[in-house]
């Protein structure tokens, strides 16, 4: 383990949220942040299909945007700067800044949903761990136990297959 995943794990055990969290019955859920990769070509598509659930089930809902990609010089972000985390927002040791923090934390979100998988999942781990959702639901392979429903999907499945497979496990819960 190198001095930096030391460090990156003694911050995260800091600064990880107290509160406990567990598996929350959709009936009770009224907020929710889904958090997804812009990488993704079907991103677009995805984010539709999160809203349009949302408007089904009358949740309340956002959706944060991870986006690492290296913009040429006269591309432009096709998300919103305030709910989206570049590479830039993050410091040295890859968490997310404060004033992106604060906005996921204002939103007060029951339930808290990551579709991506990243190559360096420790912003999207420090980012849910240090939120203060009821519910967190993830991909497996965190290692860090911050998640309270973890599903593993295929290798091939996109985010959108797997919001789909997600939905499906939190409308058996209720």
């Amino acid at each position: 383990m190198s001095v930096k995943d030391t460090l990156r794990a003694f911050l995260l055990k800091r600064n990880r949220c107290k509160e406990p969290t567990g598996i929350v019955p959709l009936g009770k859920v009224h907020k929710v942040v889904t958090i997804m990769n812009v990488d993704d070509p079907q991103y677009d598509v995805c984010r539709d299909t999160i809203q349009a659930w949302y408007r089904k089930n009358n949740i309340r809902g956002e959706v944060f945007f991870i986006d690492f990609r290296k913009l040429i010089e006269k591309e432009r972000l096709t998300t919103s700067i305030t709910n989206t985390i570049l590479r830039k927002d993050l410091d040295i040791f890859g968490r997310p800044k404060a004033d992106k923090m604060r906005v996921l934390e204002n939103l007060k979100a029951d339930m808290v949903i990551v579709l991506p998988t990243i190559e360096d999942s420790y912003p999207l781990d420090y980012l849910v761990a240090c939120c203060h959702a009821g519910c967190r639901v993830g991909r497996t392979g965190c290692g860090s136990g911050i998640y309270d429903i973890e599903l593993t999907p295929d290798k091939e499945m996109t985010q959108l297959e797997f919001f789909h497979a997600i939905i499906v496990w939190l409308e058996k819960i209720q």
